[in-house]
């Protein structure tokens, strides 16, 4: 939804042109003069498929022992 919502407000205040593409300076950081270059709404669904992968594998199932009653 990151993305897609980013993608929306681009067309409405960027006169009907999506920027969606981050280039940012690094200054020579880790042999980088630049970052390379990423997409926002493709790190907005990595980053929400990783987050729910996590939150499946960590919830508890809620399974109770019914030969406690």
């Amino acid at each position: 939804m990151g993305g897609g919502i980013g993608n929306l407000i681009d067309r409405i205040f960027r006169s009907f042109r999506v920027v969606d593409f981050i280039s940012v300076k690094v200054y020579g950081f880790l042999g980088f003069e630049r970052w390379p270059t990423w997409n926002i709404s493709d790190a907005s669904l990595v980053i929400s498929g990783i987050l729910l992968a996590i939150t499946i594998l960590l919830t508890p199932t809620g399974k109770k022992d019914t030969n406690d009653v």
